[in-house]
């Protein structure tokens, strides 16, 4: 199994900051107006918040930028770093405004960019003033294409058509170098392999998909279109074929690739996933480097994407978009999915080393939860089982499930910030009522425990009674197959967490009678708790149980023992009471590797 080793983490990113920049404590409240800002500063440009970390024994925080585009000045390289005086306003993920100054390092003036969701359009929160003459107002939410048009015409810069989420994702190349479409040629001009493949500006990656770029090519017998593309680690690649607007040709049948180009390795395929006879992927970007996708007519039985056994002919477009994910890393090895019913995401990223297995994935997609409780009605009492999630084994569980609310917000370092989900499940649609769900994760710089809650709200004005949430998580080291698993739970505590058959189901899964012990074979890991009755009669407001879990993945043991004690100590030390871990043996190297699932007693 391969670590990913060329990422500096934040803990060194700090140390090198403080080398590089002794006297860059700055300020991200300047005291200026903005045309003394935009005047003073050597670079106006835009930019998003990558990473943050706080160092508490110096009070600065350390803030990385990705370039997004330079509005006026000079171009800093793809990233950037700073050190910030105190707790900035701005989060990871936040697309900022900078006016900028680089010897000596400083921040003449911050303003936050946030995109309408209605319109799509990027405005500017923070209220600009001192560039009415030049077009731009203090008003509340101010156009961010006006603000830049107002920059350039201050500075004398002619004027640019670009915006944000428009520019270059590469750190490389002509600020205004052309633009996507320009590069796609005419039909039949691109790339035949890797080497040559179409170079394409793919815009940087943002919280919405909708603004893909777009190229034009053009199939015949034996052909294949390559286009190569700049993408960031922890983002999502969607891929489409289509026909392009306006044209009534009759549409060919495509087959695509992903690729990651240094390597030559195929990432994912897709015949038909799109509409009618197109392409459609949508794939985990784990390392940062460029990437490459392949276009050919069906089919291609050996993937082997030379174009040699289509027989297609026929226009077609690729749009190609990466979208902000709801992945957590911990800036070395480790990425850790999380979908918007809870569950770790089994489509593309569950537990898992980059470029590794997926501990969640490689066996039946039987991860899911479930929720059991009582509530009394005014007529009586009824019984209410919902649940989320893929089953091998449908429950049949009654009781509907609404739609998820899906956020990404930020916690700590984290590159992509915190996931988090929440899901109702009610007894009845109006009014609403029920026991709210809510799943959050977080996993540490470098570390490879992740940490997370179960956070179980009353909510509804009725009597609950009763709350029992399960949870069924499938796991294969490396590959679906046998597994020995360790567990130990405290006999009464309020969670257990234990080895269940694959083919059980959330309906009712039995813990094993001893509470340490060992088993082998194809198995889940179920995590069952009690949160107890909400008592008293009526409910006036929110009735909260909070239960901590955590995972964890360690690797490289000659010994099987010394494998699981690893990943034990390390759910103990998160506070977990109970615990499962599932070892193997790496067939690669001969070394154990061990996954962890733990859970803690409930904090009220």
């Amino acid at each position: 199994m391969t670590r990913r080793r060329d990422e500096v983490s934040l803990g060194a990113l700090a140390l090198i900051l403080f080398l590089a920049l002794p006297m860059g404590v700055l300020s991200l409240f300047a005291p200026r107006t903005t045309a003394d800002e935009v005047d003073a500063a050597d670079s106006v440009l835009v930019g998003r918040v990558v990473a943050l970390q706080s160092v508490l024994e110096s009070g600065v925080t350390l803030v990385q930028f990705q370039v997004d585009h330079v509005v006026a000045g000079a171009t800093p390289e793809g990233r950037f770093s700073m050190q910030v005086d105190g707790r900035p306003a701005l989060e990871v993920g936040d697309l900022a405004l900078l006016m900028l100054s680089f010897d000596p390092p400083a921040i003449h003036g911050v303003y936050q960019v946030r995109k309408d969701r209605r319109t799509l359009e990027y405005l500017v929160e923070t209220p600009v003033t001192g560039l009415a003459s030049h077009g731009a107002y203090e008003v509340p939410m101010l156009a961010l294409s006006v603000v830049e048009e107002a920059v350039r015409l201050r500075r004398g810069v002619a004027r640019s058509a670009r915006g944000a989420g428009s520019s270059k994702a590469a750190p490389e190349g002509d600020e205004d170098g052309p633009s996507g479409d320009e590069l796609a040629g005419t039909p039949d001009d691109h790339g035949n392999d890797l080497a040559s493949a179409t170079p394409v500006i793919v815009k940087l990656p943002h919280l919405m998909t909708g603004m893909p770029t777009a190229t034009t090519g053009f199939l015949t017998p034996g052909d294949v279109d390559y286009f190569s593309f700049f993408a960031p680690e922890l983002s999502l690649l969607h891929a489409e074929t289509r026909l392009p607007e306006g044209v009534t040709a009759l549409p060919p049948d495509t087959f695509i690739g992903l690729f990651q180009a240094d390597t030559g390795e195929l990432l994912a395929w897709d015949d038909d996933s799109g509409e009618g006879a197109f392409s459609h992927v949508i794939v985990p970007i784990e390392t940062t480097g460029t990437h490459a996708v392949a276009v050919e007519g069906a089919p291609d039985d050996d993937l082997d994407f030379s174009g040699a056994e289509g027989m297609e002919t026929g226009p077609y477009e690729l749009l190609l978009e990466l979208e902000e994910a709801a992945l957590l890393s911990n800036f070395l090895d480790l990425v850790v999915g999380v979908s918007p019913d809870g569950t770790f995401i089994e489509d593309f990223v569950g537990f898992k080393r980059v470029g590794g297995i997926d501990v969640l994935r490689e066996g039946v997609e039987g991860d899911g939860w479930g929720l059991e409780y009582d509530a009394r009605l005014p007529t009586g009492l009824s019984h209410v089982y919902g649940g989320a999630g893929d089953y091998l084994v449908p429950p049949g569980f009654n009781a509907p499930v609404e739609r998820s609310a899906f956020s990404i917000g930020p916690f700590g370092p984290n590159r992509r910030g915190r996931a988090e989900s929440i899901t109702m499940l009610p007894y009845r649609k109006d009014p609403r009522r029920g026991v709210q769900v809510g799943l959050g994760y977080q996993v540490e710089l470098s570390q490879s425990v992740v940490r997370g809650n179960v956070v179980l709200t009353v909510a509804t004005e009725d009597r609950i009674q009763d709350i029992e949430f399960r949870r069924l998580l499938d796991v294969d080291l490396f590959g679906a197959g046998a597994d020995t698993f360790y567990w130990s739970y405290r006999p009464g505590c309020d969670w257990l967490v234990f080895p269940v058959e694959v083919t059980d189901s959330l309906d009712d899964p039995v813990p094993p009678p001893d509470r340490t012990g060992q088993v082998t074979g194809d198995r889940q890991v179920a995590l069952v708790g009690h949160a107890g009755s909400v008592v008293g009669g009526t409910v006036h407001a929110a009735v909260v149980r909070r239960f901590p879990v955590a995972f964890t993945f360690v690797d490289q043991f000659v010994n099987e023992l010394d494998a699981v004690q690893s990943a034990a100590q390390n759910l103990i030390a998160s506070g977990m009471e109970t615990w499962t871990v599932a070892v193997d043996v790496d067939p690669s190297t001969g070394l154990h590797t061990a996954f962890g699932v733990g859970m803690g007693p409930r904090i009220d």
